[in-house]
């Protein structure tokens, strides 16, 4: 497998790059639900052609019935076309759900490779001052936002931008690059 942040050999199954040290394991939750999603996919399309098929078959019975059949045959007709309906709905309850599923699953793999986007440049560097990372700043974010990505909370936006010798720590524009203390 190769590091999707350096392009290097990581080796299989490796939690961490051995050129680049970034942590490996988002990208094998990432892997892990697009399975999950071309299985879902799978699973939906094959609901789908069971439903079109009971469909088709429902609608076959209903064509061919004669008006002329005995009352016997037409009960079990009608027997079978109540079981027929009972299916569909089943078989649409399932493809609704796994399509909600599905949905799901997308949106947990946006917010995944959103995070990953927004950590690639960002660095982490110790000196004697102490452990701190340099952030880049992107599209829509604050000093409140950044506080909340590496403390938690975004209550120090004062701090991180008093220790970056902001003019206006209320404007800070996409590229500024922040120092964020730990």
């Amino acid at each position: 497998m190769n590091c999707p942040v350096c392009q290097g050999n990581t080796g299989e199954n490796a939690n961490q790059c051995t050129e680049c040290g970034s942590d490996l394991t988002a990208f094998e939750h990432i892997n892990a639900v697009s399975k999950q999603r071309s299985a879902l996919k799978k699973a939906s399309i094959t609901l789908g052609l069971v439903l079109l098929i009971a469909i088709v078959g429902w609608a076959a019975t209903f064509m061919t019935t004669k008006t002329e059949v005995n009352t016997e045959i037409a009960l079990d007709s009608k027997q079978e076309s109540v079981e027929n309906d009972k299916q569909v709905v089943e078989l649409k309850e399932k493809t609704e759900a796994q399509e909600k599923e599905i949905t799901e699953l997308q949106e947990e793999l946006s917010e995944l490779l959103a995070t990953i986007e927004s950590s690639k440049d960002d660095f982490e560097v110790e000196d004697e001052e102490g452990s701190h990372t340099v952030h880049i700043v992107k599209e829509g974010e604050s000093l409140w936002s950044i506080s909340e990505k590496y403390h938690g909370h975004g209550f120090k936006h004062d701090e991180i931008g008093g220790h970056n010798e902001l003019g206006d720590p209320h404007y800070i524009k996409v590229g500024d690059t922040i120092i964020v203390k730990h």
